[in-house]
C-alpha cells in the first residue's frame, strides 16, 4: 500500500511538469519580423512559428503569456500571446 502511494505522488508530480504556465506584462517593443517580445520587465519572449499571436499586439499593450516550462533548463516554448482584458 505504501509503495502504491509512493507512486502515485511521483506520478503527479512529473503529470504537473507537462501544464502550461502563464505569466503577464506590458509590452516594451514587438519584432514581427524577428517574432520577438520584450516585456518591461526586461523579459524575452522569443516566439515560435506556431504560436498562436494576436494581430493587436503592439507596445503599451498588456498582455497573458502562455508558455510551456523546460524544467531547469528554463523556457520551452511560447504557446499563446493575447491582450489582457
Amino acid at each position: 500500500m505504501r509503495a502504491l502511494i509512493l507512486s502515485a505522488l511521483c506520478l503527479s508530480s512529473l503529470a504537473g511538469a507537462a501544464l502550461a504556465d502563464q505569466t503577464s506584462g506590458q509590452i516594451a517593443t514587438y519584432d514581427q519580423a524577428r517574432r520577438v517580445i520584450v516585456l518591461t520587465d526586461r523579459t524575452v519572449w522569443p516566439l515560435a512559428a506556431q504560436t498562436e499571436v494576436s494581430t493587436e499586439l503592439a507596445a503599451g499593450k498588456r498582455v497573458v503569456i502562455t508558455f510551456l516550462s523546460d524544467g531547469d533548463n528554463g523556457l520551452g516554448r511560447v504557446l499563446s500571446v493575447i491582450p489582457k482584458g
